[in-house]
């Protein structure tokens, strides 16, 4: 039987669009004819992840980082000690979810083993920084600093020309596409992210005057814009995600406390993925308030007919209607205002464009990527 491996660390540590579709490809491997293992650094909680996610696991087994031999190493000695701290796996096929931001995530073996096919995608809005050793070592004004970024840029020189031999580089979004090129000088293919399409889509129901922002409960994630969004323009808010930054979640608890919004806002955490889908399904407005490489929870909301306001910069920007994109705070609150103000009718529109993303399209898209480079 064929082998593949994918890797993405942080499928035991939430529940995020890294995470489904990291479940997403390996199940297309599984069902494709391969024996399909799961590198991550902790063990996934596969139960919760099937509830909120609305993927059953379908792999063979996983393997976990060797946290003892990365517990005590310096933190800038750890990027180079991944391929020897990964399981031993002799793979078919080997993808790597954590492209962006760790690009030496990669087991020596799958390195070593001409036969093996390597995918690199690249999920995030924009490439981490491993990838600009180059820029980092002309910048070091230390001797030690421009040797280590140095010997980092030449074995990402090594890890590329590996990949372009028998592997493909492939990208969420074009917003994501033009940030690696712009740094490795390759222009990946694009493969838009899955959503479960056939579970969020809008079904009819009336649309209510409330607006739904949906996210890992993290800093980045900006969710205190919503929060003021609801307070300034005085609508209804329901934030739904997992909590990930459990310091971050009590500070919007205490910001929703002191401006007296407990009836208007309200955070609900852990739902199941039908229950996401019914709350959205009668929401009128979608609010996100960061930048994504794809933006899963945008899609998904779109497919339940929700009107998207979202950044007018990064990968949500792509699929979504452009009269709703913001780039300021103030447009932001503009632009929230029309999208309430906007006929309900937009939901059918809204629903029927995103289901191009649906788990099973997204999987033909995945596999035939994979013939037409000639890597199965």
């Amino acid at each position: 039987m064929r082998r593949a491996a994918v890797a993405f660390l942080g499928l035991g540590n939430g529940v995020g669009g890294g995470q489904h579709e990291a479940l997403v490809i390996a199940e297309s491997l599984k069902e494709h004819g391969h024996k399909v293992t799961l590198i991550c650094d902790s063990k996934p909680n596969f139960k919760r992840l099937e509830r909120e996610l609305g993927v059953k696991p379908f792999f063979d087994d996983y393997f976990l980082l060797n946290r003892i031999l990365l517990k005590n190493t310096a933190g800038f000695i750890k990027p180079l000690l991944y391929p020897v701290c990964l399981p031993t796996v002799w793979s078919g096929i080997y993808v790597n979810l954590d492209a962006g931001s760790k690009p030496f995530l990669i087991p020596l073996s799958i390195l070593l083993d001409e036969r093996s096919s390597i995918v690199y995608h690249f999920i995030g809005a924009e490439v981490g920084k491993f990838w600009r050793a180059d820029l980092e070592a002309h910048r070091s004004r230390r001797l030690a600093g421009t040797v280590y970024w140095s010997l980092l840029a030449e074995a990402l020189k090594w890890i590329v020309k590996r990949i372009k031999r028998h592997g493909l580089f492939t990208a969420v979004c074009k917003f994501t596409a033009e940030s690696v090129e712009r740094i490795l000088g390759i222009r990946p293919r694009i493969l838009y992210g899955p959503i479960e399409w056939q579970v969020y889509r809008w079904r009819g129901e009336v649309k209510e005057d409330f607006m739904v922002s949906v996210a890992r409960i993290t800093p980045y994630k900006n969710l205190e814009r919503a929060i003021y969004a609801a307070k300034t323009l005085n609508r209804r808010l329901l934030i739904l995600g997992a909590v990930r930054d459990r310091l971050y979640y009590k500070r919007l608890l205490e910001l929703i406390r002191r401006e007296s919004l407990g009836e208007r806002v309200k955070i609900i955490t852990g739902l199941p993925i039908e229950d996401r889908a019914r709350i959205l399904r009668r929401a009128k407005v979608f609010l996100h308030c960061s930048v994504e490489g794809f933006g899963k929870s945008v899609a998904e909301a779109m497919a339940a007919g929700c009107i998207p306001v979202v950044p007018r910069l990064g990968g949500q920007s792509e699929y979504t209607p452009k009269e709703f994109h913001y780039s300021s705070i103030e447009e932001m609150l503009q632009k929230v205002e029309e999208a309430f103000n906007a006929p309900s009718s937009l939901a059918y529109n809204l629903s029927k464009s995103v289901m191009k993303f649906d788990r099973s399209l997204f999987k033909i898209r995945f596999i035939k990527l994979l013939e037409e480079s000639e890597l199965i």
